[in-house]
């Protein structure tokens, strides 16, 4: 089943619309690295799919969400990442929803609704109204969601961009 969910989530990357720029221009050298890094910490979340949620947890034993996006992070690209969710409110730089692309941070309330960030995930396709993310459930371990669900939608905040182009 993990093959599966990393194949499907790897299919809809490919034929989703592209990640920098024009489909007939080529990736400037710094686009390039942004594509090697994106890439990167895609595959470092993709090893860690139906890990076990552990309140707290930072490692491959257990995660939280947001010790799940800053341990792939971390793992990937040698980045520091808040330890809350609620501080991404103030981390990298805020985007619409239609700029997102896969390596952005997807932002959500937690349980109660309110307006503060409760709960993280990485963007895996972006380019839509509804792009797919993968997190780490409090249900059912690190898993891959869409936006548009009766359950994240309504609490959906923003989205964080902090792989710069």
């Amino acid at each position: 089943m993990n093959a599966v969910v990393r194949t499907l989530a790897l299919l809809l990357l490919l034929i989703s619309q592209p990640l920098f720029g024009q489909q007939d221009s080529l990736p400037s050298q710094g686009q390039s690295e942004n594509v090697a890094a994106v890439q990167s910490l895609l595959n470092e979340a993709y090893t860690h799919l139906r890990v076990r949620y552990v309140y707290g947890g930072k490692s491959p034993a257990g995660f939280d969400c947001s010790g799940y996006v800053g341990y792939c992070f971390g793992q990937s690209l040698e980045m520091s990442m808040p330890n809350r969710s609620a501080d991404y409110r103030d981390f990298g730089s805020e985007i619409s929803l239609l700029e997102c692309r896969p390596g952005d941070v997807i932002c959500f309330s937690g349980r109660n609704i309110n307006r503060t960030i409760g709960h993280v995930g990485i963007v895996i396709d972006g380019h839509s109204e509804n792009p797919l993310f993968i997190h780490a459930s409090t249900s059912q371990g690190v898993r891959v969601d869409a936006l548009r669900s009766p359950y994240f939608e309504p609490r959906f905040i923003g989205v964080r961009r902090v792989i710069q182009p």
